[in-house]
């Protein structure tokens, strides 16, 4: 009976495939968010950085705001000066919160671009072939402590929006035991994981030309 043979690529170029807790949800998710993220960046996957323009603007207005009101209150500033920094500050910190929940990214592990490969000593597997100008987000979920279990989405999605998550063409969402990559030492073991993106980007995509 012939062996199986594995063909390893990016596992001999990861430095997230190391020693992990799996006991500790925390470091599981961790795990999970690492290797994926760098496997798609691994096969040509432009990730998004999550700092737009618009937020940093914003950030920077905030805390330029938030230094007015420290030095207005340092100099014992009183009245409508005062008193209007407070509002503005207030109104801002509001306003991220606000775009932070209407865009519900709480479980987002990673937006990106599908791109040809640049390393061109490799081929790209074909299922990354067909993300090629496609912007994908996958969100990553665990609904119950005592499970082992995570729910891993994969999104073909539109443009970011200020106030609202972005248009969604097509999901596909597997819910899996996270045992599976890990070995006994708590080593993370890439293949389980790999096989199931590459399942779940094939599936997408084919999902979004139907």
């Amino acid at each position: 009976m012939p062996t199986t043979q594995y063909r390893f690529g990016y596992e001999l170029k990861s430095k997230q495939v190391r020693v992990y807790q799996p006991h500790d949800l925390g470091s599981v998710q961790r795990a999970i968010t690492a290797n994926l993220q760098e496997y798609l960046v691994y096969e040509g996957v432009q990730e998004e950085d999550p700092t737009s323009l618009k937020k940093l603007l914003v950030k920077v207005l905030t805390l330029g705001v938030a230094a007015e009101v420290y030095a207005l209150s340092k100099l014992q500033a009183s009245g409508l000066p005062l008193a209007c920094s407070f509002l503005f500050f207030g109104v801002l910190v509001a306003f991220q919160v606000a775009c932070s929940v209407l865009q519900c990214n709480g479980n987002v592990i990673f937006v990106g671009t599908g791109r040809p490969m640049e390393d061109q000593s490799r081929s790209q597997k074909p299922c990354f072939r067909k993300l090629k100008n496609k912007r994908l987000c996958f969100r990553l979920t665990q609904e119950s402590m005592s499970c082992p279990v995570v729910t891993l989405e994969v999104q073909l999605i539109g443009p970011s929006r200020l106030f609202s998550p972005p248009t969604v063409y097509s999901r596909v969402q597997k819910k899996v035991q996270y045992g599976q990559f890990f070995g006994s030492t708590g080593f993370f073991f890439p293949p389980p994981l790999l096989k199931l993106i590459d399942e779940m980007l094939n599936a997408v995509v084919s999902k979004k030309q139907k």
